[in-house]
Formats: structure tokens, C-alpha cells, sequence
């Protein structure tokens, strides 16, 4: 018999393309939402040829204000949905990794193909939070981050079905939503150990010798129970890159589990 072949990174593209996606679809609608020039609102008139009637479904000439709320609103929904296809991806790249380690897991006799058939059956339908449980329990199989990932997900929920503000469903901290990530901060290191971050050098004069370095930091938004939440577009940058990392780790911990129970894995050139 032929060897199987299981191809991780195809796994993996599932979830890495669903966050490329979002992170070009927010960049779109955003920019046309912070633009002021951009002012074309109209999904298209309603005609009727042989009647001549003519139907806008919203006024053509709203004035500034209003125009600037649609905007407001638009940006909020970009976001929104741009979260929905991050972590929606997301969820279903578990689901393929779930399978493959369960896959695994039953060619080493570790588990029997009828309960790994019904395990997959009830993953599938549970949250990201379940999902990453199940998989380090089960496999060792995990991100980095994985209350990182599960606060991203609650702030998409929010989004979603609060319209963005924050309710006592949504707190995972105290009375609040927390909702972190990672970023890179680009800072120097001065011979006497000071550490200047990118605000505190550019532009002036050292007063000593340093070192350059790229740092990863933890980010963490709050947002009180009753506040809206808010995202600035370098945030959602950042949030999208995070979930790349976090994706990659996944699928680099299910290389390694299928390494433990003996499984062969070829690398790619």
C-alpha cells in the first residue's frame, strides 16, 4: 500500500488565505471610509423602462453630516465583517487540523475511527475556544496565544451580534473586554541600557551609542461594558499578522504531534 500523503500546508492555506482576504477587504473599505473625497454611496437607482418611473432607495443629496455618518458606520461594518472572515477561516483550519491529528492518531491504533467520527462530528460545530481546547488536550496541538486568539474572537462576536458594543457577554476581564494581540515595536537599545522606542530617537541625536532591534510586544485594547469598540487600521494590521503566526504555529504543533507518534513527515524543498 501506497503511503498517505497529508499536506499540511494546504491545511494551513485555508486559514492563511481567509486572513489575506480580510486584511485586503478591510484596507479597501476602510480607506474609502476615511477618504473624503470618496462620496459615491449609491447602490444603483431603480428603473422601469416602460413606465418611466425612477426610485432612489436613499436620497442622492444628503448633506455632509449624514454623509459622514454612513461613513462612520461603514468603516464599523468593514471591520465587522472583516473580523467575521478572520476568525470564521480561522475556525475552519482547526477543523482540518482537527481531522488530520485525529487521521493520525487512528493509522498509529491510538484511537478507534468510530469515536475519532464522532469527536470530528461535534468539533465541527463548536467555537474557536472548544476548538483550541480539544486540540491541546487531545494532541498538544496549539498556538502561541491561544486567550489571544479567543478575545479576537469575542470582539468579532460583538461586532456581529452587538453591533459593536460591548455587553456582559463579552467580558473577559473584570468589566471588560480585553482583547490582545502581538505587534513589533522598532526600538533602540543605548549602551547604558536604556531602552527608546521609535517616538523617543527619530529625528534627534543619540546621546550615546546604541543598538537597533525589532521587539515583539503584547498589545491589549480594553473596552468597558456599555463602549463601543474601536479598531484603528495599524491595529487590524497587526491583529491580521498575528493570526498568520498563529496559523503557522498550529500547523507547525501538528507536524510535531504527528512526529511523536511516529509518523514520517517529509520536508518540503
Amino acid at each position: 500500500m501506497p503511503p498517505v500523503v497529508i499536506d499540511f500546508d494546504k491545511v494551513a492555506e485555508v486559514g492563511l488565505k481567509g486572513v489575506r482576504r480580510a486584511a485586503v477587504f478591510m484596507g479597501l473599505g476602510l480607506n474609502a471610509a476615511h477618504d473624503p473625497a470618496f462620496k459615491s454611496y449609491q447602490l444603483s437607482s431603480i428603473q422601469n423602462v416602460q413606465t418611466k418611473m425612477h426610485m432612489e432607495l436613499i436620497p442622492s443629496n444628503v448633506n455632509d453630516d449624514t454623509l459622514g455618518h454612513f461613513k462612520t458606520e461603514f468603516g464599523a461594518w468593514i471591520i465587522a465583517n472583516g473580523l467575521r472572515e478572520v476568525t470564521e477561516r480561522y475556525a475552519v483550519f482547526l477543523d482540518g487540523i482537527h481531522q488530520v491529528c485525529q487521521f493520525v492518531a487512528c493509522s498509529k491504533q491510538k484511537l478507534e475511527p468510530t469515536a475519532a467520527e464522532k469527536r470530528d462530528s461535534t468539533f465541527r460545530r463548536k467555537g474557536i475556544e472548544y476548538k483550541l481546547q480539544k486540540l491541546d488536550l487531545r494532541f498538544g496541538v496549539k498556538p502561541r496565544y491561544p486567550d489571544f486568539v479567543v478575545s479576537i474572537n469575542k470582539a468579532r462576536n460583538c461586532l456581529t451580534h452587538r453591533l459593536g458594543k460591548v455587553g456582559s457577554e463579552d467580558r473577559n476581564q473584570g468589566q471588560a473586554l480585553e482583547v490582545k494581540w502581538t505587534g513589533m515595536d522598532f526600538q533602540i537599545e543605548l549602551e547604558s541600557e536604556k531602552i527608546l522606542s521609535a517616538n523617543e530617537f527619530f529625528g534627534v541625536v543619540l546621546p550615546e551609542p546604541g543598538t537597533a532591534q525589532l521587539k515583539f510586544i503584547e498589545r491589549c485594547k480594553s473596552f468597558p461594558i456599555g463602549t463601543l469598540i474601536r479598531f484603528e487600521m495599524h491595529d487590524l494590521a497587526e491583529v491580521c499578522n498575528f493570526m498568520l503566526d498563529s496559523i503557522r504555529a498550529v500547523a507547525g504543533a501538528a507536524v510535531q504531534y504527528a512526529r511523536s507518534v511516529g509518523v514520517s513527515i517529509q520536508e518540503k524543498d
